[in-house]
């Protein structure tokens, strides 16, 4: 708190008591305090910033900057602008200094809302200030200004740091990611204290320890605001001389540290700042710490697209690993791991000269290797889909036994209840998810002992796996671990405080993941951790892999830690409804596949086409990868990055239509050109079943055939398709399970009465097994039901038919995409007008096509 002598002397500095305040002139503006962008450069494109900006602005203040201005700041934290600090210089000639203050005064439309950027201010290359902006708004910000949370940064300097002539200001935001600006003002000649005004005076006992030559010393930090200029100070707590220390006040925030002998039991303090004749106190309740681990696992989150083009963002993670390896060349303590196994795979594809450095990094442990091979969404996996998916990671540990124990999921906020079963069997001990929130809001339902904490996580059969939820995927850099140690002392001890509860065991933390979405690697953080650990004995940071968070968890507590059945459903699984079409085409395509190796195996004369079969289920996976289009597809859905990143990820489910088709083709099942010809039906099946079977007849008529079992002598219903070209449509009935059967097609035959026909009440089909009626306004199906037993599988009461289309408006913004946002107002929409046609009708099948308007 502040002393009552200091608030006096406030107050007559800024009320007046000393003097006239002068009035400020204003040196140059950058834009206009309206809330808003668009005056700036490339606004509302922020994707632009790369090709628009190669060189950083170096800019002369006048009339026409701030069209030159960007109106986003990247951080080094952003993939799309180089994963590099970017400095903003504005250069400007004086006259005369104005005296003998200056303001600064930077407006911002919105800051980053999950790694909140740090402003550097640079004056003349001889003086720089660092202030921690707060966390803002959502990232629709990006294209509509009003969607922010605008913040004001205002700095007091002396006026002794600029000169007559050229002065260069610099802006750079050296940790976090980016900021969006509203306008950026310098004025002079402010009349001011001559040093420090001190606000807001705090402290806190931390779990910071160092270790001096007196033994280990208990960190108390001060935090305290100065809203004058640069000045010295002397901070103690009180009734301990040895912990005074003079200190230097940067305008802004200031952090000071005062070491104590370790708190043995509660108590209270003060400490103690000194400014000139001032004394400015806070109260801290000093309480004994647990002494902490945190295993780093550092690694770049993989998105197959959304931030750029896949490829571009691919040829990101291959350069990752390259420059891992070039790091382990010159520093051996260097950490880094693959997030995905797909990582692995386009380095031997890519660089073969790098597999034998890489097998060796994995072998030693300095980098880390773990199980998913991209992360999916695994409610749209199949079981067969999740072995090919844990596969290509688990072939590394001939390797080493602690190779490939840890799978991890990225991004995605759930996954389903039978992953322990399914990794327990894929010889995986570990499970890390590292849970994005958005429209996911995982942590608000959990039992708090599944907050970043770990637990057993147990499937249907019983099959447990350590596991850990995490908050997000990329805690090295939003904890300063990127950046630098005193950025790490700044994050840390506020993210530990999370950990201090009675229910979390140990004192063991797991900080997972090192840049966000696509970005580059810097081995830098390496440096930082070597740094810290000279400078503190508690937080010690292991850098490494989660593999031996886990191991020293479960050997520490692994008796003690709670037991967790289930699942918490399925969120983004919804973006595949989105592009449904391409969703049926992978989900048919993942079943021919299966069916494919089945019959493989079942005939043992035949090659197994793994090749083909493996190329095929890449194409499947890659559908089924998380990623669901581009950063813009929500704000600007006609951008180039928005349709070529869908045009790429739609290739994906059409290769595997493709691949699939081709490989059943392979199969041989017909054994003859032109009519008679003889085809092969197989049930991969445990249980005999009737199939129906297209074939090709482009050399055929189209005259009717018949269609006969080999094996009973028997005709089956057959019909020439009306829609799809010359091909043959039959029921093969009761082929035995995982086996075939025969069948001849030849000319002749009589065709067979057509299953559909018109009901005697409007929009109403009737075939021997269902009776259903088609609504003309929505195209809804509202009744189908059982011709046999009479029973109704519509229920209308909910006011919805099956097969309607509803589209949903009012979720945006609301408690449905982010959980601190308001309770949705939801309207439903649907059609007024539809068309039903009958396009085909024969013995075998009836098609209705349905188009709405």
């Amino acid at each position: 708190m502040l002393s009552t002598r200091a608030i006096a002397c406030l107050a007559g500095v800024l009320f007046g008591c000393s003097g006239v305040v002068a009035a400020p002139t204003v040196v140059w503006q950058i834009g206009a305090p309206d809330g808003g962008y668009t005056e700036f450069a490339i606004a509302g494109n922020y994707g632009a910033y790369a090709q628009a900006f190669r060189h950083d602005p170096d800019l002369r203040a006048g009339s026409s900057v701030t069209s030159a201005w960007p109106y986003i700041h990247p951080g080094p934290v952003d993939a799309w602008a180089g994963s590099r600090v970017h400095r903003f210089r504005v250069r400007f000639d004086l006259s005369a200094v104005p005296g003998p203050v200056c303001r600064l005064t930077v407006r911002m439309v919105n800051t980053h809302y999950s790694a909140p950027p740090t402003l550097a201010v640079g004056i003349n290359g001889r003086t720089q200030y660092r202030y921690d902006l707060p966390a803002g708004g959502p990232d629709a910000s990006l294209a509509d200004p009003s969607k922010g949370s605008p913040t004001t940064l205002t700095v007091l300097f002396p006026s002794s740091l600029l000169r007559r002539g050229t002065n260069a200001l610099d802006l750079s935001v050296v940790a976090g990611s980016w900021l969006l600006y509203d306008s950026v003002t310098l004025e002079g000649g402010l009349d001011a204290p001559s040093g420090p005004v001190l606000m807001d005076l705090r402290a806190e006992c931390t779990m910071l320890f160092r270790r001096t030559g007196g033994g280990l010393r208990q960190i108390v930090q001060a935090q305290v605001r100065n809203d004058g200029i640069e000045g010295e100070a002397v901070a103690s707590l009180s009734g301990d001389p040895r912990t005074a220390r003079r200190v230097h006040i940067a305008p802004g925030v200031n952090r000071i540290e005062l070491p104590v002998d370790p708190i043995a039991a509660p108590r209270d303090a003060t400490v103690e700042l000194m400014v000139g004749q001032n004394t400015y106190r806070a109260t801290v309740r000093l309480m004994p710490q647990r002494r902490w681990t945190v295993f780093v696992a550092p690694s770049s989150h993989t998105d197959i697209g959304y931030t750029d083009l896949q490829e571009r963002a691919v040829a990101v993670h291959l350069n990752n690993t390259v420059e891992a390896l070039n790091a382990l060349r010159t520093s051996p303590d260097f950490r880094w791991n693959l997030e995905v196994a797909y990582h692995a795979n386009l380095l031997r594809a890519e660089r073969p000269d790098l597999v034998a450095a890489l097998e060796r990094a994995i072998r030693k442990g300095s980098i880390g290797l773990q199980g998913f091979y991209l992360n999916m969404l695994t409610g749209l996996c199949s079981s067969e889909e999740m072995v090919r998916v844990l596969s290509p990671a688990a072939a590394y540990r001939r390797l080493g036994r602690d190779v490939a124990a840890t799978a991890s999921l990225n991004d995605v906020p759930t996954a389903i209840g039978t992953m322990p079963t399914i990794l327990r069997h894929a010889g995986y001990r570990y499970f890390t998810d590292a849970v994005n929130e958005y429209r996911g809001p995982v942590f608000r339902d959990a039992d708090p002992r599944m907050r970043q904490s770990p637990f057993w996580w147990e499937g249907p059969d019983g099959s447990r796996v350590l596991a850990i939820l995490t908050h997000g995927y990329a805690q090295a850099s939003s904890l300063g671990f990127m950046d630098s140690p005193s950025y790490v002392a700044q994050r840390l001890p506020a993210w530990l405080r999370g950990f201090d509860r009675p229910d979390y065991p140990g004192a063991a933390v797991l900080a997972y993941g090192g840049v966000s979405d696509n970005n580059h690697m810097t081995p830098n953080f390496e440096k930082v951790v070597r740094a810290w650990n000279r400078a503190y004995a508690y937080p010690k940071i292991v850098l490494g892999s989660a593999r031996q968070f886990f191991e020293r968890v479960e050997r520490t507590h692994g008796e003690r830690l709670p037991v967790f059945k289930g699942d918490f459903g399925v969120y983004w699984e919804d973006g595949a409804g989105s592009s449904a079409f391409e969703t049926a085409l992978t989900r048919h395509a993942r079943a021919r596949l299966s069916g494919v190796q089945r019959i493989l195996a079942l005939s043992p004369h035949r090659s197994y086409l793994r090749s083909e079969i493996n190329r095929a289920w890449q194409q499947v996976l890659f559908y089924n990868e998380h990623t669901w289009g581009a950063w813009c597809s929500v704000s600007a859905p006609d951008s180039d990055q928005t349709r070529e990143q869908w045009a790429r990820k739609a290739a994906f489910a059409y290769g595997a239509h493709a691949r699939s088709e081709a490989l059943v083709g392979r199969l041989g099942a017909t054994r003859a050109h032109g009519l008679p010809k003889t085809v092969r039906v197989w049930n991969t099946f445990g249980w005999p079943r009737d199939i129906t079977v297209t074939v090709p007849l482009t050399d055929s008529p189209m005259a009717p055939v018949r269609v006969t079992s080999v094996t009973t002598g028997s005709d089956m219903a057959s019909q020439v398709e009306t829609t799809g070209g010359h091909r043959l449509v039959f029921v093969a009935r009761q082929v035995p399970a995982l086996s075939c059967a025969d069948f001849t097609i030849a000319p002749g035959g009589t065709q067979s009465e057509s299953i559909l026909r018109l009901g005697a009440e409007s929009g109403e089909w009737v075939t021997p097994i269902v009776r259903l009626r088609i609504d003309p306004a929505s195209g809804a199906i509202t009744s189908l039901q059982d011709q046999r037993t009479r029973r109704e599988w519509v229920a209308m009461s909910g006011g919805f038919g099956l097969n309607q289309f509803l589209y949903v408006v009012g979720g945006e913004g609301s408690a449905l995409i982010n959980q601190n946002g308001p309770q949705a107002n939801l309207s439903v929409r649907t059609h007024t007008r539809s068309r039903v046609a009958l396009v085909e009708n024969g013995p075998v099948r009836a098609i209705l096509h349905v188009e709405r308007r």
